[in-house]
């Protein structure tokens, strides 16, 4: 709501159009809509770095850097006379997620893997009988492509892929039967 189209008298009043402000690890920006009858002003909560407050007109505008590590909460104070509103930033941590690994049979073949996550990601084999089909930068939620060779050894093998994100890695085990 923009202040001017208010039909009721805000003199004395102090509301915030939102009071979470929920982001996701990536770098991004959102705004809340200030409703005031009068000069209002907004502090950061001391020693956050990571957030960013600018005010244009009736609305704050809130920018968080990139997630890489934990969970972050931040509070942002909305102050008209005595009157305070607090707004809680929340920023999520970066996920990504498989749960369990991965069994091939010994012919191998073309299969896909699902992918939790909130962040971007990319995915990488070190073994040479595993092919990861367009392996940067997967969107989010996705399905991971791989291309498994045929196991002709009377012994089974496994490997390790590698999951990218933020400054971190995560590990899916995959394993092959044998002939």
């Amino acid at each position: 709501l923009n202040v001017t189209q208010l039909s009721e008298d805000w003199s004395g009043r102090l509301e915030l159009d939102n009071k979470f402000l929920t982001f996701s690890p990536n770098s991004e920006e959102k705004t809340v809509r200030v409703m005031c009858g009068g000069d209002w002003y907004y502090e950061l909560e001391e020693g956050i770095d990571w957030c960013s407050v600018r005010q244009s007109g009736n609305v704050l505008y809130v920018t968080v850097d990139r997630n890489i590590d934990e969970d972050r909460i931040a509070k942002l104070y909305v102050r008209y006379g005595d009157i305070v509103r607090e707004l809680l930033i929340c920023q999520d941590k970066p996920i990504v997620e498989f749960k369990g690994g991965v069994d091939v049979d010994a012919r191998g073949g073309e299969i896909d893997v699902e992918i939790g996550a909130n962040v971007m990601w990319s995915a990488k084999s070190g073994a040479n009988w595993i092919s990861v089909k367009d392996s940067d930068n997967y969107s989010r939620d996705s399905l991971l492509q791989l291309s498994i060779m045929p196991n002709v050894s009377t012994l089974s093998r496994s490997a390790q892929l590698q999951i990218f994100f933020a400054d971190d890695v995560t590990l899916i085990a995959l394993s092959v039967q044998a002939s």
